[in-house]
């Protein structure tokens, strides 16, 4: 769609904005419940799951009319739908296969948005995993997730699936500093990225997975808890604290690509300096 729209979903409706003409193009209402919302890779499908009652809808962006409505069923057996657990969908689709699974499961799925069937089943490598957030590339479907490791405090780490088979490919360990909510691939799909966030400092910054080397790093340490971030190339990357109306642009060019200082544990995971960046700019979030 030539990156002219923005979508926002709202309590039970969604709405599609015109950037240029800052104007309304369509609301889709009366949805049952509030929408988690994705579009598919070809920018020309929106994808609506709400979430209260476990249904699947896609709609065309060109034409606002809906293609397919599915239900997402948790059990195959039973055919229960859970409505307690809280759902995880991607942002974006690998062809027409969008990732989903239930937050704190250990398996997700891939769901054909055309069609409504699961085409795989993928479970993470740790028995104990928790997921907590989704991504999805050309080559990779990623499973962020906390898992038990001794008696210690829940670590986390990013399971990647190939795209082509839902075969398992790796784990990407992390530190005791990660805190994976919401998970980020760059178009190029080199690399995993969140904002990992602490409410007990009141701080943020960005922990990054390299998906073939699995180098792991932390950068743009900042006050604030970051309830928005966005990622498109590994250049910038956006982020909005919470109680702010502000957004921060920060330049990663260099800090990416510049190796990690890897420093042994008892806990047997990585831990990785931080290096601080500078702001790239700052700026309004408009009404």
């Amino acid at each position: 769609m030539e990156n002219k729209y923005v979508v926002t979903s709202e309590n039970t409706c969604v709405r599609v904005w015109n950037l240029e003409t800052q104007s309304l193009v369509h609301r889709f209402a009366d949805f049952d419940d509030f929408a988690k919302i994705a579009i598919s890779a070809d920018t020309k499908v929106l994808i609506c799951y709400l979430v209260g009652v476990n249904i699947m809808r896609a709609y065309s962006l060109e034409t606002c009319e809906i293609i397919k409505e599915s239900r997402l069923e948790r059990d195959e057996n039973t055919g229960i739908i859970d409505r307690e657990k809280i759902l995880l969908i991607s942002a974006t689709t690998y062809g027409e296969q969008l990732l989903v699974a239930y937050q704190d499961d250990s398996q997700a799925i891939t769901q054909n948005y055309k069609s409504g069937a699961v085409v795989y089943t993928l479970k993470c490598a740790e028995e104990s995993s928790r997921i907590t957030a989704l991504a999805v590339s050309k080559e990779y479907f990623a499973c962020g997730y906390q898992f038990k490791y001794l008696k210690q405090e829940m670590p986390y780490a990013v399971d990647i699936f190939a795209t082509g088979g839902g075969a398992y490919v790796r784990t990407l360990r992390g530190c005791n500093e990660d805190n994976i909510t919401h998970l980020m691939i760059n178009s190029m799909g080199s690399h995993a990225l969140c904002a990992s966030t602490s409410e007990a400092t009141w701080s943020s910054d960005l922990a990054v997975w390299n998906l073939e080397t699995e180098e792991h790093k932390h950068l743009a340490s900042h006050a604030g808890v970051a309830h928005v971030a966005a990622v498109e190339s590994l250049t910038y990357f956006v982020t909005s604290c919470k109680g702010e109306h502000t957004l921060r642009v920060w330049n990663l060019s260099g800090a990416i690509i510049k190796p990690a200082m890897k420093v042994g544990t008892d806990t047997g995971l990585r831990y990785n300096y931080q290096e601080k960046l500078n702001i790239f700019s700052t700026g309004p979030i408009l009404n």
